[in-house]
């Protein structure tokens, strides 16, 4: 299979269905802190609220 943007489109259509987002956080306060930018998941917004 080759790999390149067109094939990756492909797969994206096929898998679309079953694809969830969870939404993802963001701290001002925490990236200040970090010195770079710092992306939280709450497992409880998500659908299965899990990984």
């Amino acid at each position: 299979m080759k790999t390149d943007r067109h094939s990756i489109e492909q797969a994206h259509e096929r898998i679309k269905p079953y694809i969830h987002r969870t939404p993802v956080l963001t701290s001002k306060s925490v990236d200040e802190a970090t010195g770079c930018r710092v992306l939280f998941e709450v497992r409880e917004l998500s659908e299965d609220r899990g990984f």
